[in-house]
């Protein structure tokens, strides 16, 4: 059980695969084990269990919005601007960014904690940081058609991973999202997507196995409707969408109701937003 990695970082934790652990301190308790043996840990400031719950003797930097710490990466204002900077030191502009969201500016700033824990230069690091484009199905732009967005975010497979794609997205445009959500619950909680889905969403078109489940959960605040098929979902999307608003999958589930992983699930959401064209 010793990974023995050379920088070991929790990024956050929210309830998964629930059908097989006894609870969220069981999930976190699994999720530590990566840890064990490593040489430097990297912290979030943003997440409670980021935080180590037994102490090691290893070197440590931590990584969050707002200003870096003493050995931190954080974000820093200035000329005019809000830069990605380890200590004192700026590296990108956050408007320089390939990807988008909240929730990618601190995936960034974590990946640039790891990079500094095994020694990448920061001239390096900069050309990454500015060159990166995101990853296939995580909040992966696919097309704009009549003045709608659209998303795939089929990655989003459990609550927290929805939550984030649904802030982080739902900040940076004129309208509303519709989300295309559902397919196997996998035993969570859905009650923390409510008030987010309120917020930001004006539709959620439930998919798959557990589509009532999820849709109950969500209380009476948003329209919501259930599709037979992924086309069916993003047809009823778009007929309801307006110019400025937004078209996001992030189903909240897995996907092994109706399809192979969750690539495949992307792959067929893509599939049928070109055939809109």
């Amino acid at each position: 059980n010793r990974l023995k990695a050379s920088v070991a970082v929790l990024l956050n934790l929210s309830e998964d695969h629930m059908d097989r652990y006894e609870g969220l301190e069981d999930y976190y308790n699994a999720k530590a084990n990566i840890f064990n043996g490593c040489k430097q840990v990297l912290i979030s400031r943003e997440d409670k269990f980021s935080e180590l719950s037994r102490s090691l003797d290893v070197p440590v930097r931590d990584f969050g919005f707002g200003r870096p710490s003493k050995n931190g990466i954080g974000l820093l204002d200035s000329d005019g601007g809000q830069y990605l900077a380890y200590q004192t030191e700026n590296i990108a502009l956050v408007s320089e960014l390939k990807v988008v969201g909240q929730h990618n500016i601190l995936n960034m700033l974590a990946a640039i904690g790891l990079a500094l824990a095994i020694d990448i230069d920061l001239a390096s690091i900069r050309r990454g940081v500015k060159s990166f484009s995101g990853l296939p199905h995580r909040c992966q732009w696919v097309a704009c058609i009549g003045g709608v967005d659209f998303y795939n975010d089929s990655k989003g497979t459990n609550v927290g991973a929805t939550i984030a794609a649904i802030e982080g997205l739902g900040q940076g445009i004129a309208g509303k999202i519709i989300l295309i959500a559902g397919g196997v619950a996998k035993g969570a909680d859905f009650s923390e997507l409510g008030p987010i889905v309120s917020l930001w969403c004006k539709e959620v078109i439930l998919i798959g196995q557990d589509a009532v489940e999820l849709g109950c959960s969500l209380g009476g605040d948003v329209e919501k409707c259930v599709a037979g098929s992924m086309s069916d979902a993003v047809l009823t999307a778009y007929s309801h969408a307006g110019q400025g608003d937004l078209i996001l999958l992030s189903p909240a589930c897995a996907s092994f109701d109706m399809f192979d992983n969750f690539q495949h699930r992307g792959d067929v959401f893509m599939s049928a937003v070109e055939d809109l064209h």
